[in-house]
């Protein structure tokens, strides 16, 4: 039976934390879409040595001065930024938000369903904003919708459900210390969130709380990142796998062992990276994908 995320009477009072590094003037739309909402009581935008130094252009920003703190620090990753901002909340809950994205009315929803059960966070539906213009709405997965989320391992299924933007956080949470792993890129989300479901249920909101500005495929994939994010998957799965997560585990580890074997030329990382996954997959009972293994098998007999 679901729980009804509008019991509560009304929406709790949050700060809204959006960490910045070269965003433009897409920062100033996430600030303004916070603002909008009565329920911010204030919107901590934490820039991470953006070059010029972010600002925020709004023309009654002066109105909402008191609503509005703005941290500088040097570049250190978004997982310090937010860190940063955690530090300065002074709120009942906080809601994450990306500078590229804005955030929606129904926030209030979350909100309120977070404060009518307890939850220590509240993991929301979206819309996400292609690159096109066009808006494709995101829903729950329906045994999850407006229910507490079944178990911490859950986090590990690889579904976009998990990422920070839009997620409610308990201050609770906050005061407990629970602090982003500045170690670990691209699975830093997930990893915090396991430690805030091991204190505390997480619900799932069915209501649509930010527009998410989706990536672009080689920002997820390209040589910069994705031999950082593979590594770091890897020393999680080991660090985290169970029975109870091994399914979740077994579809990340697929989609990564594809997107490892697709890429041309195979340099010396690739292959490591192979290796050691290999390895993982043996420890943990889990299969690589048979159509990866061969391209793998097919790169290594390709010149470089």
């Amino acid at each position: 039976m679901s729980l009804p995320p509008t019991q509560a009477a009304g929406p709790p009072p949050a700060d809204v934390v959006i960490p910045t590094f070269n965003d433009g003037p897409r920062l100033s739309r996430a600030v303004a879409s916070a603002l909008a909402l009565p329920c911010v009581a204030r919107v901590i935008v934490v820039d991470d040595g953006s070059d010029p130094p972010a600002r925020i252009d709004l023309p009654d920003l002066q109105q909402h001065a008191d609503r509005v703190t703005l941290i500088r620090q040097p570049n250190a990753g978004p997982s310090a930024a937010r860190n940063a901002a955690l530090d300065r909340v002074s709120s009942p809950y906080c809601v994450f938000l990306d500078a590229d994205d804005t955030l929606l009315p129904d926030i209030d929803l979350a909100l309120r369903f977070a404060a009518a059960h307890n939850f220590a966070a509240v993991v929301s539906a979206r819309v996400d904003l292609a690159a096109d213009g066009s808006e494709r709405p995101k829903s729950v997965p329906p045994e999850w919708a407006d229910r507490p989320l079944p178990s911490p391992e859950d986090v590990w299924r690889p579904i976009w459900l998990f990422g920070m933007p839009g997620v409610v956080l308990h201050r609770r949470v906050i005061d407990a210390g629970l602090r982003f792993d500045l170690s670990l890129k691209g699975p830093e989300d997930r990893e915090f969130l396991h430690r805030v479901a091991a204190r505390g249920p997480i619900g799932v909101c069915s209501a649509r709380v930010v527009r998410y500005t989706l990536p672009s495929e080689a920002s997820l994939t390209g040589s910069r990142n994705f031999p950082r994010m593979c590594a770091d998957v890897l020393r999680l799965l080991d660090a985290r796998c169970n029975d109870a997560g091994r399914a979740h585990w077994q579809q990340t580890l697929a989609w990564y062992a594809g997107t490892l074997a697709r890429r041309r030329p195979q340099t010396t990382v690739e292959r490591d990276l192979w290796t050691t996954m290999t390895a993982a997959c043996s420890r943990h009972g889990l299969r690589l994908p048979l159509k990866a293994r061969l391209r793998m098998a097919l790169g290594r007999l390709t010149p470089r």
